[in-house]
């Protein structure tokens, strides 16, 4: 079965006892409650402030107060009488508004989710008390009571792994979290609500194999830190494993949720998932054969990619940097939010790849020249780039190389770019086949650039009645030689692209051959 830990965490209080709340008359409530055998309620009656906390001793640097709170008043809330979570070391209190409106507050539960960051005149390692101030412009009535709090903890998320090795999914994740009333794992209407951080694995001995398959994961628009929102990996000594399928994950707000998958992991599998809104998307694991394919990635932050991606699609998303054993296979990246679409250390990373651009930037940025020999197997979209080289930024190809010489083939199929260098020079090698039909046996066919007498193919002896030879200039002189016939010449055939020529040899009448 599923196992969560929390990351973080602690409890406040789980409100099973009226000891160390203060602020109002307290009594314990059995029927009114989120987990456990009671809540505790309390009748508040201040026109002005409305006080209630949990007296202790707490250290909540560098984490999340999750606080369970429920009022039956909901009518005048304003900016002017707001509902604010507070906390104090004794010496100062500092309060942090939560709600300025009764639309934002609907009645019934909440958990009141704050990070402990944005109390800044407080010494987090030392809170003596922790709670939650109603302003009201009104006495509200108090009968029998009309304020209830429960499950009072700290937490910045959860890990997620096995009890042994059984295949767990988020759903099952959060079946525990409701078992324990963690309150980092909510699901409603099908879709997992997850105002926290998930770390996948464990660094202990615990194996963790994770196994979801068309699961919908919500990153809520809450007030947390700016880095919280994450799913991470980790591994131990035990096996964390990794399969997801299917899966939808959506950031609601600004505070982007950022998919971390750097870790050591014993096996990986990500196969049709779409991330909407994320953060910066770090796919650098240590592993062995992963699978990365038809994910796609809109409105995402950057991406770091150092293994094979295969027809993934990333749509106004920041540069997708590949290194190590990373490459992209019939990937799409579609209007770029940066300047540069994809960066790369070798264009064999890049294969039978297309670009669509926004106008503003470059679709690939290669920052080194390798052997000096590359080829370039990518299409695009060619209103969406520069029509010629030059330095305008928006070039297909950024050579961002300050010296050196680059020749470049261009694929079969692929659209040859247009280039900006950053000092490096860039000679385009275009490759395609030539092909000769019809030939006698024992034909000799000689292949020169152009209007030169510079051979670039040829072949002594053909026989079978074809010659095929892969061509790297833009045009050539053929010459096609032959016992008992006439010597052809056929000058500046293009050959930017395949060109195949019938070829009709003419008997020599006057050729003699004495025997």
């Amino acid at each position: 079965m599923a196992a969560l830990a929390l990351t973080s965490g602690g409890v406040i209080s789980l409100a099973e006892s009226t000891t160390g709340w203060t602020g109002d008359s307290f009594s314990l409530e059995p029927d009114i409650k989120v987990e456990g055998s009671n809540s505790v309620s309390a009748g508040q009656t201040n026109s002005g402030a409305n006080d209630i906390y949990f007296a202790g001793t707490f250290n909540l640097s560098g984490t999340h107060i999750r606080l369970f709170w429920n009022i039956s008043y909901v009518g005048n809330m304003s900016a002017t009488n707001p509902v604010q979570v507070f906390l104090s070391d004794g010496a100062n209190t500092d309060y942090v508004t939560y709600f300025t409106a009764s639309s934002e507050y609907a009645g019934g539960w909440v958990d009141l989710i704050v990070d402990t960051a944005l109390f800044t005149t407080v010494n987090l390692a030392s809170i003596s008390q922790v709670g939650v101030r109603v302003n009201t412009a009104s006495k509200p009535r108090n009968v029998p009571a009309n304020a209830w709090f429960d499950n009072w903890r700290y937490s910045n998320g959860v890990e997620i792994y096995s009890t042994t090795t059984e295949a767990v999914s988020f759903n099952d994740a959060v079946t525990q979290d409701v078992a324990n009333a963690y309150g980092v794992l909510k699901k409603i209407d099908g879709i997992i609500f997850v105002p926290g951080e998930i770390i996948l694995g464990r660094t202990t001995a615990d194996n963790a194999n994770i196994v979801s398959t068309n699961e919908t994961i919500v990153f809520p628009d809450r007030l947390v830190t700016s880095n919280l929102y994450k799913i991470s990996t980790q591994q131990g000594t035990g096996a964390t494993d990794i399969d997801i399928s299917g899966l939808v994950c959506k950031t609601i707000g600004g505070t982007a949720a950022e998919i971390d998958f750097s870790s050591s992991l014993n096996s990986l599998s990500m196969v049709g998932c779409s991330f909407i809104d994320s953060g910066n998307i770090t796919m650098t694991p240590t592993v062995t054969s992963p699978t990365f394919s038809s994910n796609s990635f809109t409105g995402c932050g950057t991406t770091s990619i150092s293994i094979p991606a295969v027809c993934c699609t990333w749509n106004n998303s920041g540069t997708v940097t590949v290194s190590g054993n990373g490459t992209l296979t019939g990937c799409n990246i579609n209007t770029s939010a940066s300047t540069i679409a994809v960066s790369v250390p070798d264009l064999a990373d890049i294969i039978e790849c297309n670009f669509v651009g926004d106008g503003t930037g470059h679709a690939v940025e290669l920052t080194s020249l390798g052997s000096g020999t590359m080829t370039w197997d990518a299409t695009f979209d060619s209103t969406t780039y520069a029509a010629t080289n030059g330095s305008t930024g928006n070039e297909v190809l950024f050579v961002n190389v300050g010296s050196g010489t680059l020749n470049l083939s261009i694929a079969a199929g692929a659209d040859t770019p247009t280039i900006r260098s950053a000092g490096a020079t860039v000679n385009i090698v275009i490759t395609s086949t030539l092909t000769l039909n019809g030939l006698v046996d024992g034909t000799e066919v000689r292949v020169y650039q152009a209007g030169t007498t510079t051979e670039v193919a040829g072949q002594e002896t053909v026989n079978g009645g074809t010659y095929s030879t892969p061509i790297s200039v833009s045009a050539v002189d053929i010459s096609v030689l032959a016992l008992g016939y006439l010597n052809l010449r056929i000058k500046n055939v293009p050959t930017n692209s395949d060109a195949t020529i019938p070829v009709q040899q003419i008997v020599d009448r006057q050729y003699s051959n004495p025997v």
